[in-house]
């Protein structure tokens, strides 16, 4: 049983060097780098994680994309530890300066707040360095909702057909 937990910690620290290493590259956009570090958590965990991204050729600040990518990061993996969920759906919305992303699970919702746990106060800052809006609410069919926009026009842009939808799957 010893040999079992050591394991999983040892998985859970890799997965976490993993997480802390990648980051957006100079010629990748924040779609596809929220796009990678999705299919790596849907491999290692085996839950399906659908991301549907939307956005223009024009960037963000490189510590806005930054932010959001961290943001982003921190709520899946907080879909796939505490949630309980078997799907999680990733809107990622990008029209310069403005973007909004959207991250839903189908788990259990707005937990209890445990002591040894930062994440959403983490996320709280790290939206409030960039003058980001945060929200995160349960959904009313179940699962949590967390979503971060930036920029002059919370409805970031005119919609149509995204540009990109990646379904990402396994198990």
């Amino acid at each position: 049983m010893l040999r079992e937990r050591i394991t999983h910690v040892v998985a859970e620290v890799r997965q976490s060097v993993l997480s802390l290493r990648t980051s957006i590259g100079e010629s990748e956009s924040l779609g596809a780098a929220i796009g990678s570090i999705a299919r790596g958590l849907s491999e290692t965990s085996g839950i399906a994680i659908q991301v549907t991204v939307d956005e223009h050729t024009g960037r963000l600040r490189p510590e806005v994309e930054a932010e959001l990518f961290r943001i982003t990061q921190e709520a899946m993996n907080n879909a796939i530890k505490h949630s309980q969920a078997s799907a999680v759906e990733v809107h990622c919305q990008v029209y310069a300066p403005a973007a909004r992303i959207t991250i839903n699970d189908n788990g259990l919702g707005m937990q209890e707040a445990r002591t040894d746990s930062h994440g959403l106060k983490i996320m709280r800052e790290r939206a409030r360095l960039i003058s980001a809006e945060l929200s995160i609410s349960t959904n009313p069919t179940g699962g949590l909702s967390v979503s971060v926009q930036v920029g002059p026009d919370s409805g970031v842009g005119a919609s149509g057909a995204p540009d990109e939808v990646e379904r990402l799957s396994h198990g």
